[in-house]
């Protein structure tokens, strides 16, 4: 380790002559004369000399070094290898007094009063072991802190410097020596990221090239000698440095054990006061708690004895924090009882689900019934279990139609204001054919039907992180969402208004008002619909209005997404949708059996399947023999929801355009049939 340069004063040369600055002259007072002053000024010297204000003892040990031997060995032979180290920093003379060869007594007394620490090695001098063990530098940037010692390379480096060319890996000796593996260094496995695992071996770039520099100095028939040498050498540092981290460690955690006993002790004598305050209640309820509260109290965590001029002083402000431990403690009672009673009702709830079909409020919903929150807002010395809620079991179906109601009001008020066309006042969304489909912003899906975006899982926005907090004074729909982690059904992700105005367009082409067509009706009409963006002059893409809806945002999607013109479906003529009708029979039978259905009991779409799979389920999980279709989301899964292509007979298929093969393919799946078409529109 190469000392410390300190930088160089500028001194003069030795032919130049120095002067002593002038002394100021005392400016004399008016009415005084020259003699008078100089008699006073020899009165001073006759007067005793003031002291000086020496902070703390009078007296230093400046004069030690000028002190007799014996009275210098019994001062120091009480001292350690940091309090000589730090003592011969102070000034010059006790700097020349204990950094000299003869001050190594001085030093090999204070590391025996050092237990277990190992003897000094000879390739480091006393001063400099004394700083290794004791001084948190870097050796390199003088950076403080650092408590981890390399004792193999007989440094301490923090993180910063472990990363820069004074460690070198193996590559370093590698490119220079083919035999570098034979080569004794001391070596180290170090790790240079925290998240990693991976450890890498260094080498100190000094002891690399001094070892390189000696190893070429040898002649290369005694190259195997001088290794060997070296090897031994190296075992010896390897053992020093062994004991010497064995040592560390066993300092360092006698040290955090001496803290922790100095915390304890202060933390024993302020829960002392404390119970004699009347504060038992509450110290009783944190001594379960570990680390205990209190340390967390700068006032608590200082390492000395409490004295009661120290209590004093902090005596208000744990007082303070007893108080608010104590609010804390009873905020988060009430919260746990809360969160149990939640859940009591969550638990009534699963049983009172089974007796609803489609459209059925979430807990977060129906918790924020006036009638379900007096009772879980009963008083702290009720009992509340799933049981007290059967009192409501009669009064659900009422409370639930009239939450339908309001979620069927607020989306008739925002269709009203956007929709285009007029609106009845006995609009009912749940029913009407313009409100079949919607689009969820969150997660790119489309559902059909209003009683499916009931219990879409999107609408119920997951709570933020800052209304979470218990220990806040919230109210009851914020502790309830913190309790289920989501908000109360919205409609804000939910995109109304661009479906509707498609479905308008698609019920007015077939014949009908968009104010008043319901679902059932427009089920029933034979009109059928073309797309013109599909179509051509020899094929016809022919689709029900529910295949129209789904078609153009699934056909089109990405004309919607960038904001393109969008053909919309133009009504067909009526010769063509006969070719299809037995099409659309057998794919509606066969949609009928086989799509993918899931159960209406069931929150959102936890369990879906095939006809047979949901009524086996509806009668095991449910306990409901004769399933009918109100048991089940159907929507437009039971209606196909794809068009059938009528292929021209003179449609001629080269070239072999893309079209032209998606048509054949329809063909070859039934999807499609060849026929007569009217003249393109």
């Amino acid at each position: 380790m190469s000392p410390v340069t300190r930088s160089k004063r500028n001194h003069p040369a030795k032919d130049e002559r120095i002067e002593p600055p002038r002394k100021r002259s005392k400016p004399i007072a008016k009415g005084s004369s020259k003699d008078d002053s100089t008699d006073s000024s020899n009165a001073d010297k006759h007067e005793l000399p003031r002291r000086r204000n020496v902070r703390g003892r009078r007296g230093s040990l400046q004069e030690l070094p000028n002190m007799p031997l014996d009275i210098i060995d019994e001062v120091l032979s009480h001292m350690l290898p940091g309090d000589l180290l730090n003592l011969a920093r102070t000034s010059k003379p006790f700097r020349n007094l204990l950094m000299s060869r003869e001050s190594a007594p001085y030093w090999r007394a204070a590391r025996r009063n050092v237990q277990g620490l190992p003897e000094c090695p000879d390739f480091l001098s006393e001063p400099e072991y004394a700083n290794l063990c004791y001084q948190p530098f870097c050796h390199e940037c003088l950076a403080g802190n650092v408590h981890s010692v390399l004792w193999v390379f007989r440094a301490r480096y923090c993180r910063r410097c472990q990363k820069t060319p004074i460690l070198v890996n193996q590559s370093h000796i590698y490119v220079d020596l083919g035999n570098w593996r034979r080569l004794a260094i001391p070596s180290l496995e170090l790790t240079f990221l925290e998240r990693s695992k991976d450890y890498v071996v260094r080498y100190l770039r000094s002891d690399v090239e001094a070892a390189k520099a000696e190893f070429l100095k040898v002649a290369v028939e005694e190259r195997d000698e001088w290794i060997n040498q070296s090897r031994s050498s190296l075992e010896k540092v390897q053992k020093w440095a062994d004991a010497c981290s064995q040592w560390y460690d066993s300092r360092q955690q006698a040290r955090a054990h001496e803290i922790t006993n100095l915390k304890q002790e202060r933390l024993t004598t302020v829960v002392a006061n404390l119970r004699e305050l009347g504060w038992s209640d509450e110290l009783d309820h944190m001594a379960s708690e570990q680390p205990h509260p209190l340390l967390t109290l700068h006032q608590i965590k200082q390492l000395r004895p409490l004295t009661d001029r120290a209590w004093l002083n902090m005596k208000d402000a744990v007082i303070v924090f007893m108080k608010e431990k104590k609010q804390e403690r009873l905020a988060l009672a009430q919260y746990n009882l809360f969160k149990s009673r939640i859940f009591a009702f969550q638990e009534a709830r699963r049983e009172i689900r089974q007796d609803f079909g489609r459209g059925f409020p979430s807990v977060r919903d129906m918790a924020s019934f006036p009638e379900v929150r007096a009772i879980i807002e009963s008083s702290a010395g009720e009992i509340v279990t799933a049981a007290s809620f059967d009192a409501l079991r009669d009064q659900f179906p009422e409370l639930v139609s009239r939450w339908q109601q309001n979620i069927g009001q607020r989306v008739r008020r925002s269709i009203k204001s956007k929709a285009g066309f007029k609106v009845p006042d006995d609009f009912d969304p749940f029913s009407m054919a313009v409100t079949a489909v919607f689009i969820c912003r969150a997660c790119e899906c489309r559902e059909s039907t209003v009683p499916n975006a009931l219990v879409h899982s999107c609408c119920n926005d997951l709570v933020k992180d800052g209304e979470l907090d218990w220990r806040k004074n919230c109210s009851y729909e914020t502790r309830v969402s913190a309790v289920l982690g989501e908000a109360s059904w919205s409609m804000k992700r939910l995109d109304w208004i661009t479906p509707v105005k498609v479905a308008a367009h698609i019920i007015r082409a077939c014949g009908k008002d968009p104010g008043t067509a319901t679902i059932d009706e427009m089920d029933r009409t034979d009109v059928r619909l073309y797309c013109p963006g599909c179509s051509s002059k020899d094929s016809r893409l022919i689709l029900s209005w529910r295949a129209a809806l789904e078609h153009v945002f699934a056909g089109h999607e990405v004309a919607f997404k960038h904001g393109y013109k969008v053909d919309l479906p133009e009504r067909a003529p009526p010769e063509e949708a006969a070719q299809v009708a037995h099409l659309e029979m057998t794919a509606r039978e066969q949609q009928f059996q086989w799509a993918i259905r899931s159960c209406a009991r069931c929150p959102g779409k936890s369990w879906c399947g095939s006809k047979g799979q949901i009524e086996g389920h509806l009668r095991q999980r449910h306990g409901v023999e004769d399933p009918s279709d109100a048991d089940m989301r159907y929507g437009s899964s039971t209606h196909p929801t794809y068009g059938f292509y009528i292929v021209s007979k003179t449609a001629k298929p080269e070239p072999l355009a893309y079209a032209y093969q998606r048509v054949e393919a329809q063909l070859r799946c039934g999807r499609a049939v060849v026929g007569k078409l009217s003249n393109y529109r």
